[in-house]
């Protein structure tokens, strides 16, 4: 557990790995200081790893006025009086490829006296004077996660929750605090994120003179480079089967890889194993042919295992099959007095179903359009039987036994 210090830091899961090696942001894979003229409103490529502008902002640059201004001030970003507009500042895409985990800081700082809800006021009521900061990130363009409520202190009311920062209620209502000094200088610090990109976004509202919200310092730390430097990982249909590909650049202490399928892309389940080339500065390629696809979609990804049982996942690959390319019969149930016979897709068209005695007599002979289908049959004595899926484009026959 970490203790408060001169921070508090938050733990974000985003993904499963053997290990989470907890950083500092203290060697930077890239940072912002802004150290530029007062102004700057947009960063320069600073951080050369990246081709393209370092952060891009919007919203009330200056507002209703002069003095309202978003903007670089004193080499931090600075909101001065916003007048109830929403302000943000948006990093480029960073480059995270190549660390088992990554860990991003940021220091957000306030002058005066920033409001919350107050004056008896509710989540429905007033909703003017709100003043706070939403620092969100997404990672691989899955998706924005807002940093909530990252001091701890919301207590009355769901906005304060909703927000990262956020002021106070005035004199009496004891939201979030009842101070002059809502959160005064906050250094925020996620760790254990994991991906191939990184964006981070903050975005700020406050509405009076006397107040001022800055940014300062955003740096983004990767710790503990991967065993296994994963180039490309591909999932391709090909006919009735997916073809996985995937190469390395480098490999230290790798064992082998685990294929893991789901149909749902959260339960996950081991499907294959492939073996691993051990240490290599070489490049290393591996193919593996899925013959019994889960259809009509499919979730694969990696668990790459060292030797010393150590792992990491890759993020998952999605392919679709065609409905109906390929109809068959995926399981079949005697149960007692019923016939339980369940498709491998939903079927687009009527289809003719035989159930088949070994001597050849024909027990059952319907037609159809479910994907599962119960029929009402006599109880069948042990033994083995044919149950027979026949349409315009397919006749499969599958054999099952009966206890």
């Amino acid at each position: 557990m970490l203790l408060k210090a001169a921070f508090l830091a938050f733990t974000i899961n985003f993904i499963s790995f053997h290990q989470l090696v907890f950083g500092q942001c203290t060697g930077a894979l890239w940072s912002e200081d802004f150290s530029y003229t007062d102004g700057t409103t947009i960063g320069a490529n600073n951080n050369t790893v990246n081709p393209a502008f370092d952060w891009t902002s919007g919203g009330c640059t200056t507002c209703d006025g002069a003095s309202d201004t978003w903007d670089v001030r004193n080499n931090k970003f600075q909101a001065h009086d916003v007048n109830d507009h929403e302000s943000w500042l948006l990093t480029e895409s960073i480059n995270i490829v190549g660390f088992s985990t990554i860990d991003f800081c940021v220091t957000i700082s306030e002058i005066g006296d920033h409001e919350g809800l107050y004056m008896s006021a509710d989540d429905c009521n007033d909703v003017s004077n709100q003043d706070y900061v939403d620092v969100e990130y997404q990672v691989d363009g899955a998706g924005w996660t807002l940093v909530q409520n990252y001091l701890g202190w919301c207590g009355l009311y769901n906005s304060c929750a909703n927000h990262t920062f956020f002021g106070d209620d005035g004199a009496t209502q004891g939201d979030c605090r009842n101070s002059d000094v809502d959160w005064g200088s906050s250094n925020l610090t996620i760790t254990g994120l994991s991906g191939s990109t990184l964006e981070i976004r903050i975005t700020v509202r406050n509405s009076a003179g006397s107040e001022y919200i800055t940014i300062d310092n955003i740096t983004v730390q990767g710790n503990t480079p991967l065993p296994v430097e994963l180039v490309s990982f591909k999932a391709e249909v090909k006919t009735e089967n997916v073809l996985l590909s995937w190469t390395s650049a480098s490999e230290t202490n790798n064992a082998f890889y685990w294929i893991e399928r789901s149909q749902n892309g959260s339960d996950f389940k081991e499907l294959a194993v492939v073996t691993g080339s051990g240490t290599t500065q070489s490049s290393s390629d591996y193919q593996f042919t899925d013959f019994n696809p889960i259809s009509p979609v499919s979730f694969y990804r990696l668990k790459q295992t060292d030797f010393d049982g150590a792992f990491q996942y890759s993020h998952p690959r999605r392919v679709t099959l065609e409905q109906d390319e390929r109809l068959r019969i995926r399981q079949v149930y005697q149960n007692q007095n019923q016939l339980q016979v369940i498709l491998n897709q939903k079927p687009k068209s009527i289809y003719r179903l035989r159930l088949i005695g070994l001597s050849g007599q024909v027990i059952l002979d319907k037609t159809e359009q479910k994907q599962e289908v119960i029929f009402p049959i006599k109880p069948l004595a042990p033994g083995f039987y044919c149950v027979s899926l026949i349409n315009a484009s397919v006749n499969e026959t599958i054999k099952f036994f009966v206890h």
